[in-house]
């Protein structure tokens, strides 16, 4: 019988939550933001691409600098420094303000990314190591389910800053009941800067962050655009479209525990699967996405086999000698979110080019068989399993 998984992972999936909910909430007060801060719609979406950018490089940064803590105290400071950056943008007037108030919360979350899978491996049974990344990375599906829209609600009923408040008051909270409940950890072994940076010059691991990278592209290109493209293409009302986004992110948490059984022994094998499944939803949606009940499945398709990888792609990484430390992990996390930040951002020129609305799911599919090839290409592994058969 499997062991059960400790209360502390839960603890950190909630985090892992908190953080994400952060990185979407200004997009459910686009309207409040504008008004207040006197600023253009396009600025509010610099806020998003702040965190991303923070995410992606002050995550290591500051892996880096408290890598020689044990990870229940640099779990609990990582709250501290959020709580003092959602409070700040709470109560700033200025945009300068609020624009730091995302860096320093964006930071937080890649380095909070990073030591929450590392505590994973070092918290559960090696036959249930990914049953307990799966749990922790369920937060970001589940972050994104509700994050966008209880900031929405929160800014039309109350003010947008409520939302800031709330996550402050929650991170606050989990960040004592961190303290009371995870169990001290040692520190990784005390590693120099350049010995960590060095330990990433790995031809293996630079083949798992490609395909990471190719894999998060491939799914936010199209999902970039999907509302436009659902109501204007699939012509589908805004009433169903938001049902469909629900569902959407339903079945991506169902998918995320269903990577996370099947690449216990299979990740390559279920890498390529769930790659082959969303390049061929993308191409049946780009032909014949008109059809609304077409572009529902493709979308449902995208949702199941896309994002929800992530358990393979951790997977992957884990069977690496450096998969054990943080700072792999947190570069790992970077390079996801640079992929999102790609695939988007690809995908917008090819719109701004002057290509059609349904580009973007050309573009994902383009990045699909490029990730398809990397995983092909990449040189063997270690080791042949992840962890060992888990007992009956």
């Amino acid at each position: 019988m499997k062991s059960r998984l400790p209360g502390s992972i839960y603890l950190l999936s909630i985090g892992i939550f908190l953080m994400v909910c952060c990185e979407l909430q200004v997009l459910g007060m686009t309207q409040q933001l504008t008004r207040d801060f006197d600023i253009s719609v396009a600025k509010v979406g610099y806020l998003v691409s702040a965190f991303a950018a923070a995410m992606a490089l002050g995550g290591p940064v500051l892996t880096l600098m408290f890598n020689r803590l044990p990870p229940k105290t640099f779990v609990i400071r990582l709250y501290v420094v959020f709580v003092f950056g959602e409070v700040l943008g709470a109560v700033t007037h200025q945009y300068w303000l609020l624009m730091l108030s995302r860096l320093i919360t964006g930071a937080v979350a890649g380095a909070f990314f990073g030591v929450a899978i590392s505590m994973c491996q070092q918290l559960t049974d090696k036959s249930r190591q990914l049953d307990a990344v799966a749990l922790v990375l369920s937060g970001i599906m589940l972050g994104t389910i509700i994050g966008l829209p209880v900031a929405k609600v929160m800014a039309e009923w109350f003010t947008w800053s409520a939302s800031f408040y709330l996550l402050a008051l929650l991170a606050l909270v989990f960040a004592l009941l961190s303290a009371i409940s995870l169990p001290r950890i040692q520190p990784e072994p005390a590693k120099a800067v350049k010995d960590e940076i060095a330990a990433l010059n790995n031809a293996r691991l630079g083949w798992l962050y490609a395909t990471s990278f190719f894999v998060i592209s491939a799914a936010y290109a199209p999902f970039s655009y999907i509302v436009p493209i659902l109501s204007a293409h699939a012509a589908l009302p805004q009433n169903t479209i938001t049902l469909l986004l629900l569902a959407y992110g339903i079945v991506m948490l169902a998918g995320n525990q269903i990577v996370a059984k099947l690449a216990v022994h299979h990740a390559k094998t279920v890498i390529m699967a769930g790659l082959s499944l969303v390049g061929a939803a993308l191409a049946v949606f780009y032909l014949f996405g008109s059809n609304p009940y077409i572009a529902g499945a493709a979308t449902l398709t995208i949702g199941l086999c896309g994002v929800s990888l992530n358990p393979a792609l951790v997977a992957r990484i884990m069977q690496l000698p450096q998969g054990q430390r943080t700072f792999t992990h947190t570069v790992h996390s970077s390079v996801i979110t640079l992929g999102i930040m790609f695939g988007s951002f690809i995908a917008a020129l090819g719109l701004d080019a002057g290509f059609s609305l349904v580009s973007p799911l050309l573009v994902g599919l383009f990045f699909a068989l490029i990730a398809m090839l990397i995983v092909l290409f990449t040189p063997p592994l270690l080791t042949k399993s992840v962890l060992p058969i888990p007992p009956a």
